[in-house]
């Protein structure tokens, strides 16, 4: 299947279309496609294959209204950052400090999808983000604020989190994971 990887990702949006095309009580779909494409996009294999399944339903007949996220926030709720919180007093994410991000809470990412269902908004392209970027400094401020005590940002090293996400989901899922934050590194724009 064009697009497919090593997720099935690929294979899980076919599955999805043909569903979609047979029933025809479907008005329209809303897609979150779980990331803002990014240049050189080439260079990530699950990013093309979302891209591709985006590419797919808006081919189709059935309206579609498309969500993009920037980096959500419950990714500083895995245990490799919220350990080092506690423990370190060090908000630990796997890209440099110097690194702005708007971040955007899954929550908020639900009401924007609500709120498109209910207006009917379909064919729109919604780019979802935090009203502004944060780099590591500004982000481990905002958790010294919240939690009233000093919290400062540390990089993670990426061979060290790879190993550690291999460790806790199994191998080969790390080298997937750290391709997206490798790219950062490469590509800072």
């Amino acid at each position: 299947v064009p697009g497919d990887d090593e997720t099935g990702r690929g294979r899980k949006g076919q599955k999805a279309l043909a569903c979609i095309k047979r029933v025809p009580a479907i008005k329209g779909v809303i897609f979150n496609a779980s990331v803002q494409y990014p240049k050189h996009i080439d260079e990530l294999p699950t990013w093309v294959a979302t891209r591709e399944i985006e590419t797919a339903l808006r081919s189709g007949s059935v309206p579609v209204s498309t969500v993009h996220p920037t980096f959500l926030l419950q990714n500083l709720l895995l245990p490799y950052a919220t350990y080092s919180i506690v423990t370190q007093g060090a908000l630990t994410y796997p890209v440099e400090a110097r690194h702005a991000f708007a971040w955007v809470s899954a929550e908020d990412i639900a009401r924007l999808i609500d709120h498109l269902l209910r207006h009917q908004a379909m064919g729109v392209v919604a780019l979802a983000g935090g009203k502004r970027a944060l780099d590591g400094n500004e982000l481990a401020q905002s958790f010294s604020d919240g939690l009233g005590r000093p919290i400062r940002y540390q990089s993670l090293n990426l061979d060290d989190f790879e190993h550690s996400i291999d460790q806790a989901i199994g191998p080969g899922v790390g080298k997937r994971i750290s391709a997206i934050f490798r790219f950062i590194e490469r590509h800072p724009d």
